[in-house]
């Protein structure tokens, strides 16, 4: 049998035996003993088909032995109306979730009026319907029912501990009060519950299709509970235990990569989520069908994840139809089918049709409050939702009314520390304020205390997912409400937060390790784990939703199960800010910082100098400075563009100065301008979107649209990347150097053709379908020829192997020079980082991971990588300089030279040889030699490199210090 709990074998034969003793109502004969052995085989043949994977042939054994069993007994006979509630799960996988109700309530008094030898099957179809009716909303009737049945099984099970159905309608059992508590709530009873409920399952052997829901809600509910790494380390577990008992494209696997999407997506990894989400409604489409209700929820939660990952088109073409599907099954107010109707508010919210957008999420908030108690977490979310539209359209006193209610009703459900609570508390402020209620103050002061409350709960390890992304939301209203109150002090307080990427934290590990008071090598080994659980976590998702074998996912399961520390360990990148005046009085009167951060609606821009600063907030909210940055990069970076201009020998002419220019007006107003004046060194922070934007392209359009008469800001300024603020807490500029050694690596052996750019655009599935750079070798000769180092060390070619690079890295110099193919995330097969190629040799493959370039302890001044896309993210989505640079940051290099997009092979040389040499022969700072080549490109004879493609990829990564 298939029900969600089961009956017992026995049980039923004793109840066919029974049958005439327990029920006063005639029957025409006793059945005899060789129809009763035929009526337990129909029965036995129809509990073995499992119907999630073949429902309509689960239908026809059941309704068999139905028939068989009217031969037998009357119709309305409890042995009769046991086996056509059997019917119920069939109508439930037929998508019939109203007709499997009505059925069992229905049937449900013909088996009581049994007695107590049917109280068995009563508690079966009572267990099928606590199910059922939290599908459909009825959250307080199953919530009661699910005790009862659960008191029931308890008893059942201490009497007969050791027989499977027993121990089957037991974790059934659990799950299904676990269920009902998690929907209240009432996460820790919740995560109690279902950790016994996959205790219990896991005494059972063979295929148990049910299991593999019950296993895919305990990672939910620990999540839910703040027990982050707990969560994830069962979800891996989980989807091993599956993949043993159940054949491979089961309908139910698809709960566990819906798990797995939603984790990801809680933890901000939306490219990984999206592969898993992806992967369960190809699961589910291929096992109840593409218009099937579970597959109609899995489509719902995947496209929630695209809209957070930008694409809501895509996102409402995927819900469209999904929330009919869905309402028509389990009804109009069901928790799924209004979650369905939130995800296409939701797109339509991320697209920009507002008027549409709240009339969706009107209706689902409206709902929520009909069905469900104030502190629910999809009321509090859809009440949410509705006060961002109606702030979004300026309708600032409706947005405070609506979002007071919901802050009112999670101030009764959560505790005064909690980070949820707390964020709520910032957004109430900033609308209090937009609504003339109060001020900034309130929003700002919340701030303080939830990043008080952050520190603590990370200290204990109690920071779960949803609390993290409660945390970037937060910070992103702060500064919203620091925008809005023009305090230039709180605006600064508040980016910080929001500048908190890879690279920031990078640098702050390696600067925490050389503190006097500090246990450094302690201290290092802390921060290596946190980088390969993280690391190692998203390797983890991405082969999940790749649908890579068992033995993989174990193989990266059992190296996180070694990766145990201490929840402390939180601390070993140091929660780090700054004030502004710190930050004004480390700068020289030639220096000035700009800080560009977007927030949620308003790009705020600040400039700092030693005599002053200066606050603007522009009205574009980051969704479209991203648009813009992606549309300036596609002018630029994409390799078609610049191979075509390579190939070409004719004048580049016009560009489309747009997206830039757009960007440069918003950045560099009058008030910013005259603010930095004349200063030279320019020393650029920039977070979301525009961490992976070289500012030097940067320019109003020109009148004619010709790139010769372009003003480009580069033409103004020696341009830095500052990858954290805390590199201005260090000394001064020194004077000229003396570099004592030179690592040059790269031009490995790989292909026999010739590439024109340094990037996997031609490589096929592997490495060994990589080009060669015939440019390569001699730009690392004139490197190590520029300047009067003591010691070179040139590895190219059949040297440039990982084992002798490692090697030589392990040694401290002041310049380490690569110039090979920079490879992305996903641009060879199976490559799911960022790395360097060299030449694969016995011992090694050929890469040189992030991951393993994050490992070495690298003591270099500059470390110079003249390959594609160096400056490029770690993953899809993520910020700019955290992938390869991140990395090198982390090791100990001090200052980089990178790439945001693809390099010309016959050009590099003539921007990273110039700059070595002016900062080696001359004292030059970094962003001035860097400058003096860019310059020097663009308006030498060959009109080709006047376009920004050509001169403009490199940036330097430092404060020259």
């Amino acid at each position: 049998m298939n029900r969600f709990g089961g009956a017992a074998v026995m049980r039923f034969i004793f109840l066919v035996l029974a049958a005439g003793l327990s029920l006063a109502a005639p029957a025409a004969a006793e059945p005899t003993e060789a129809e009763r052995a035929r009526l337990e085989e129909l029965r036995k043949a129809a509990d073995e088909i499992d119907v999630a994977a073949a429902t309509e042939e689960n239908r026809a054994g059941w309704q068999r032995a139905i028939d068989y069993a009217k031969t037998l007994y009357p119709a309305d006979h409890p042995v009769v109306a046991s086996l056509e509630s059997e019917l119920s799960l069939a109508d439930y996988f037929d998508g019939d979730v109203a007709g499997a109700i009505a059925r069992l309530e229905r049937l449900l008094p013909l088996i009581a009026a049994g007695g107590a030898a049917y109280e068995g099957d009563v508690v079966d179809s009572q267990n099928a319907l606590v199910v059922m009716y939290m599908k459909t909303g009825r959250n307080e009737a199953a919530r009661d029912m699910a005790y009862r049945v659960l008191d029931q099984r308890r008893r059942q099970y201490a009497d007969s501990p050791d027989e499977r159905i027993v121990i089957k309608e037991m974790a059934a059992a659990l799950n299904n009060v676990a269920n009902a508590e998690n929907e209240t709530g009432n996460y820790d009873r919740a995560v109690d519950l279902i950790l016994e409920s996959a205790q219990v399952a896991d005494r059972l052997e063979g295929t148990v299709p049910n299991a593999a829901v019950w296993y895919a809600n305990v990672p939910v509910y620990l999540s839910r509970a703040g027990r982050m790494e707990e969560a994830f380390a069962q979800a891996r577990l989980n989807l091993e235990k599956v993949s043993a008992i159940l054949p491979e494209g089961h309908g139910y696997v698809g709960a566990i990569y819906n798990t797995f999407a939603q984790m990801a997506a809680e933890r901000g990894q939306l490219g990984e989520a999206e592969m898993a989400g992806r992967r369960a409604v190809e699961i589910a489409s291929a096992a109840f069908g593409p218009d099937h209700f579970q597959t109609a929820g899995y489509k719902a939660a995947l496209a929630r994840i695209l809209t957070a990952k930008g694409k809501p088109e895509e996102a409402l073409g995927l819900s469209t139809g999904t929330y009919g599907i869905i309402a028509e099954t389990l009804g109009p107010e069901a928790d799924i089918s209004l979650l369905a109707r939130r995800a296409r508010a939701e797109a339509l919210f991320a697209a920009g049709d507002l008027p549409a957008a709240l009339t969706e999420a009107e209706a689902v908030y409206t709902a929520h409050r009909s069905v469900n108690e104030p502190g629910h977490r999809d009321r509090l979310g859809s009440g949410e939702l509705v006060a961002a539209i109606l702030a979004r359209q300026g309708r600032a006193a409706e947005a405070y009314r609506t979002y007071f209610d919901v802050q009112a009703a999670r101030r009764g459900v959560f505790p005064a520390d909690s980070l949820a609570r707390l964020a709520g508390e910032v957004r109430l402020g900033l609308l209090a304020a937009r609504a003339g209620v109060a001020d900034e103050a309130y929003a700002l002061a919340s701030a303080v205390r939830l990043e008080e409350a952050a520190a603590i709960q990370a200290l204990g390890g109690a920071l779960a997912a949803t609390d993290l992304r409660e945390l970037r939301q937060a910070r992103g209203w702060a500064y919203e409400a620091a925008l809005d109150s023009g305090s230039e002090e709180a605006v600064f307080l508040a980016a910080q937060h929001l500048l908190d990427g890879g690279a920031d934290r990078a640098v702050r590990s390696a600067r925490l390790r050389q503190a006097d008071d500090v246990d450094g090598t302690r201290l290092r080994a802390a921060q290596d784990r946190i980088q390969a659980r993280q690391r190692l976590t998203r390797k983890y998702l991405r082969a999940v939703g790749d649908g890579a074998p068992p033995e993989r996912l174990e193989d990266i399961s059992a190296q996180l199960a070694a990766l145990s520390g201490s929840p402390a360990e939180t601390l070993a990148t140091e929660t780090w800010t700054v004030t502004l005046d710190r930050i004004r009085s480390r700068l020289s009167d030639d220096e000035a910082v700009l800080l560009a951060v977007p927030g949620p609606e308003t790009l705020g821009v600040m400039a700092l100098t030693s005599g002053g600063s200066a606050l603007h907030r522009a009205s574009l909210p980051e969704r479209e400075v991203a648009m813009l940055t992606d549309q300036l990069r596609g002018a630029l970076g994409s390799t078609g563009r610049l191979r075509g201009l390579l190939v070409s020998q004719d004048d580049p002419g016009t560009f489309d100065f747009a997206p830039g220019s757009a960007l440069h007006q918003a950045l560099f107003p009058a008030k910013i301008r005259e603010a930095i004046g004349e200063r030279t060194q320019l020393l650029v922070m920039a977070g979301g979107p525009l961490s992976r934007l070289p500012f030097a392209v940067l320019a109003a359009a020109p009148t004619t649209q010709r790139l010769e008469e372009a003003d480009w800001l580069v033409r103004r300024h020696a341009l830095a990347t500052l990858p954290s603020l805390s590199l201005l807490l260090e000394g001064a500029p020194p004077g000229s150097r003396q570099a004592r050694r030179v690592i040059a690596i790269g031009a490995p052996e790989l292909g026999q053709n010739s590439a024109l750019l340094r990037s996997a655009f031609e490589a096929g599935d592997g490495l060994s379908g990589l080009p060669a750079l015939p440019e390569a070798q001699a730009e690392l000769d004139a490197i190590a020829q520029a300047i009067d180092a003591k010691d070179r060390v040139l590895l190219v070619g059949q040297d440039a192997r990982e084992e002798d690079v490692a090697a030589a890295l392990a040694v401290p110099a002041d310049i380490v020079a690569f110039a090979t193919h920079g490879l992305l995330d996903g641009e060879l097969a199976g490559l799911t980082e960022p790395a360097l190629a060299l030449t694969p040799g016995e011992q090694s493959d050929g890469l040189l991971l992030a991951s393993e370039i994050a490992g070495m302890r690298l003591d270099a001044d500059w470390v110079i990588l003249s390959a594609c896309n160096t400056a490029g993210p770690e993953y899809a989505g993520a910020s700019g300089l955290s992938g390869l640079a991140s990395a090198f940051l982390y090791a100990g290099a001090r200052n980089l030279l990178v790439s945001h997009w693809e390099v010309a092979d016959d050009v590099a040389a003539r921007l990273t040889v110039p700059a070595v040499r002016a900062r080696y022969e001359r004292g030059a700072d970094p962003a001035s030699g860097l400058r003096e080549a860019q310059l020097s490109l663009m308006d030498g004879d060959d009109a080709r490199y006047r376009h920004p493609a050509f001169w403009a990829p490199f940036v330097y990564v430092g404060a020259g210090r």
